[in-house]
């Protein structure tokens, strides 16, 4: 009980940062993608890149937005509102390019960035942002995990 006691107490203080990583191999070059992700509460950034093509999305939880939603991003020099529609079960907005800008300027520019949709917000940070967007843009070669002794 006390070895259960001292690993839960080793483990949860440990630092998770916001911005995480994902890489998805496929046999066709074409087909792999990076992922980067923010988690707040109730809305997540998710930046999508494959190849030189980069998307991004706004997922929320537990809430819903109908067919249409404003989007504003503030951040300490600028103010933007831009109209976002949602991919069925309003859900999951995907953001247009010129509001995608918008965040990485700001991000690279180490600002943080507020978001407002539907009555909720939330903000981002950008500690650590520029090195986990230089990672889904440089994917990796894929590294066999299993290794023989033979």
């Amino acid at each position: 009980m006390r070895c259960a006691f001292l690993l839960l107490a080793l483990f949860s203080c440990g630092h998770s940062p916001n911005w995480q990583v994902e890489h998805l191999y496929s046999d066709c070059k074409e087909h792999c993608s990076s992922k980067l992700s923010y988690r707040m509460s109730g809305i997540d950034l998710e930046i999508i890149c494959i190849g030189n093509n980069i998307k991004a999305y706004l997922n929320l939880y537990p809430h819903a937005i109908k067919q249409s939603a404003v989007i504003e991003l503030i951040t300490k020099e600028a103010s933007q509102q831009f109209l976002a529609y949602c991919l069925e079960g309003g859900q999951k907005i995907p953001l247009s390019p010129e509001c995608l800008a918008f965040f990485l300027e700001a991000l690279e520019n180490n600002q943080e960035v507020q978001i407002i949709i539907g009555g909720y917000q939330s903000m981002i940070k950008p500690a650590e942002f520029q090195e986990s967007f230089k990672k889904i843009q440089t994917f990796p070669k894929l590294v066999n995990p299993v290794q023989f002794a033979f």
